[in-house]
């Protein structure tokens, strides 16, 4: 019922990713319970652990492949009340801003109920250069195909920090970190009905600005 997949940008975290997608792949999530309202729930962080999966001071690997199934899920329909997910401070380079997942063992968890009448699964495929999410279920007689479009409505630039390297020719520049912009995102969720396209405001996220240090070369 829906897929997403997001490059893989940064090769180190390529251990942890075919891990996390290994662990994920074929899971199965129950529907609910019509007759009690009873929702199964499932945590992200749970399934790493009873996979063996350790936790590192920062994983990338992992709020990649969180993030990448958070995107499904958003795609699926499923009401974001009944998901829990932390996103990044500042934006990241493998999806979109709006989109991300942070995952750490004891503040970063991810969560979701599945509200709908049926079981959904999901299944992973990876390659050296993506990670493809995909979320099975029943689509019924009322199912439209659904998309996610996020759109930035304020975007700041970093602010620069700049340092004398005396190793430097005069007035050369050299980055030391790259910065990255504050930004202001609406997330919708779009869908066609009737030939009628529908886009509903999902939320708002903000992330902060990054500093760029830049090394600059003494004047002559």
């Amino acid at each position: 019922i829906s897929s997403y997949s997001t490059p893989i940008t940064d090769f180190k975290d390529n251990k942890s990713i075919v891990q996390a997608a290994k662990a994920l792949n074929g899971f199965l999530v129950m529907g609910s319970d019509f007759n009690n309202r009873k929702y199964k729930e499932f945590s992200f962080v749970n399934r790493m652990k009873e996979k063996g999966i350790s936790f590192e001071k920062t994983n990338e690997g992992l709020s990649q492949v969180a993030s990448t199934l958070y995107a499904a899920l958003l795609k699926t329909g499923i009401d974001v009340d009944y998901i829990y997910r932390k996103k990044h401070n500042a934006i990241v380079e493998y999806i979109e801003p709006g989109l991300d997942v942070e995952i750490s063992e004891k503040e970063g968890d991810f969560t979701f109920k599945n509200p709908f009448d049926f079981p959904i699964a999901v299944f992973t495929e990876y390659d050296d250069r993506n990670i493809t999410v995909y979320i099975l279920g029943s689509k019924g007689n009322g199912y439209s195909k659904k998309e996610i479009e996020t759109r930035v409505v304020q975007k700041i630039e970093p602010p620069v920090l700049r340092t004398v390297n005396y190793d430097l020719k005069p007035l050369e520049e050299k980055v030391v970190i790259s910065g990255k912009p504050g930004i202001e995102v609406e997330v919708y969720r779009v869908s066609e009905e009737n030939g009628k396209i529908n886009s509903d405001l999902l939320y708002i996220d903000s992330y902060e600005a990054v500093e760029s240090i830049v090394q600059v070369g003494p004047k002559r």
